[in-house]
């Protein structure tokens, strides 16, 4: 048995739906175990036509509250990658869709069966204009019959379908990233190193997938449970992938599109967007009016409070990219004469002359340190990575603002920082690692599973006889505090 409890892929949104499904879920079979209401009429009824409401109200209803723990534990993990891609509103439709979607294809598939031994006969004996029976007799025997039928399991209820739904969407978008997992041989059998793992996301899928799919063989392939939830899988696929191919999601390459063909896949309408965001931003650093050139401002010339009024938190920086955005006051410029003989800079067509920009926001972020503001260089670093998803500092301007963060109690953000370094300088990565790990475990609350994560990602090959004995430190002093 194991429990999901947290994932490595990257999250831009709150997991805000899906914990309000989760509530909606427990809240709902509290209130029938309380009430003892009649939940028939809302379960998805089998070989009894269309029922529009009963597609969607399905989803919400569970037959005991072990069946609602136990998809609640994995509603949650799926959700939060899902959601953490597209946002609260495409969530909700997201999830609405798979659990309408694969209602219907249930209650399709199933209208060709018998729904009991007697069910034709009922059902012409209900129907018949000779029945001897009133309306309202035959309308209360068709109710009982239903719920007879209901009882006897000849219908479907729960979220399982729409857990499934999800998964496929995180395997589609998300394959190769990590899912935390607690790993137990059994309820009072845990593993002998603390059942700590990191199962790959596509690891889950084809254990969850090749255990429906055995049971299905198993059981001489009826249209049972298992075979309900490989169709909410079939519905989440289909959903997942068509989200990504019309670009409602931006998966960064990581997705299961961009691995099969071997390079980074990108939805047309995503492109064509970035091309578009990219044009403006170029064009907002060409200065208007005559031909001029564009050069950087000295730094002493530049005041520590240029991000006085946009600077976000620096707890908190948006440094892994969102929607690129045009960052107000991260360029300053001063225009020079195209005519004076001393300069000398390559230009565009129209005359325009344009220094690197990249360049240029390197010198302001040094300039910023240099005054000693951490929290203005940190808001500036963030505010381009908006702008470009690969811009990065060089790695002594990158280690020296870490430190800055450090020093002036940015624990967060000197994290999110050491974790970009780490990924574009591999040379570096080893400390870099070693140090963010450092950070999880100084951290309040400490955190030495992430601790842990992180250290496993070390190349320990590349460890110097300095790096290596703080490495071995930091690993022993994050063992101690997860088992304890």
């Amino acid at each position: 048995m194991f429990f999901i409890y947290g994932t490595d892929a990257p999250l831009y949104h709150y997991p805000i739906v899906t914990s309000v499904m989760v509530v909606i879920n427990v809240v709902v079979h509290w209130a029938i175990f309380m009430t003892g209401v009649d939940v028939t009429p809302w379960i998805l009824a089998f070989g009894d036509g269309y029922h529009p409401i009963q597609m969607v109200t399905h989803n919400f209803l569970h037959m005991g509250w072990f069946h609602l723990i136990g998809n609640m534990l994995f509603l949650f993990p799926f959700g939060l990658v899902v959601e953490g891609k597209i946002g609260w509103a495409r969530m909700l439709a997201l999830y609405m869709a798979i659990g309408t979607v694969q209602g219907f294809t249930q209650q399709t598939m199933m209208l060709p069966f018998d729904t009991g031994s007697d069910a034709a006969e009922m059902v012409a004996m209900f129907d018949s204009p000779d029945s001897p029976l009133d309306e309202d007799v035959k309308k209360e025997l068709k109710s009982q019959w239903r719920k007879d039928l209901m009882q006897e399991g000849f219908g479907s209820l729960g979220a399982s379908a729409v857990i499934f739904g999800l998964l496929a969407v995180c395997v589609i978008w998300a394959p190769s990233n990590n899912f935390d997992v607690y790993f137990r041989w059994g309820l009072f059998m845990p593993a002998p190193d603390g059942g700590i793992r990191e199962w790959a996301i596509s690891t889950v899928c084809a254990m969850f997938v090749a255990k429906e799919m055995f049971m299905f063989w198993l059981m001489g392939m009826p249209l049972s449970s298992e075979a309900l939830h490989l169709n909410g899988f079939i519905v989440g696929a289909a959903c997942g992938a068509g989200m990504l191919v019309w670009g409602w999601v931006d998966c960064e390459g990581y997705d299961l599109i961009s691995i099969w063909g071997g390079k980074p896949y990108k939805a047309k309408a995503i492109a064509k967007r970035e091309r578009e965001e990219r044009a403006k931003h170029l064009q907002s650093l060409k200065p208007k009016g005559p031909p001029q050139a564009v050069i950087p401002k000295m730094p002493h010339q530049i005041q520590s409070n240029v991000m006085a009024t946009t600077t976000p938190s620096p707890d908190t920086p948006d440094l892994i990219p969102g929607d690129p955005v045009a960052f107000a006051g991260a360029r300053t410029a001063v225009k020079v004469n195209l005519f004076d003989h001393d300069l000398s800079l390559p230009d565009f067509d129209d005359g325009t002359v344009l220094v690197d920009p990249v360049a240029q926001t390197r010198q302001e972020i040094d300039a910023l340190m240099a005054q000693e503001d951490y929290a203005g260089a940190i808001a500036l670093f963030a505010a381009e990575r908006k702008v470009d998803r690969q811009f990065v500092l060089l790695p002594a301007s990158l280690a020296r603002l870490a430190a800055g963060l450090i020093r002036n109690h940015h624990t967060k953000a000197a994290i999110a920082l050491l974790k970009i370094g780490s990924d574009v300088y591999p040379a570096n990565a080893p400390e870099w690692r070693t140090r963010v790990a450092s950070l999880y475990l100084s951290a309040s609350p400490a955190d030495p599973i992430a601790a842990i994560k992180h250290l496993k990602q070390v190349d320990k090959q590349m460890l110097n006889s300095k790096t290596r004995d703080r490495f071995l430190a930091v690993a022993k002093q994050a063992k101690e505090m997860a088992r304890g």
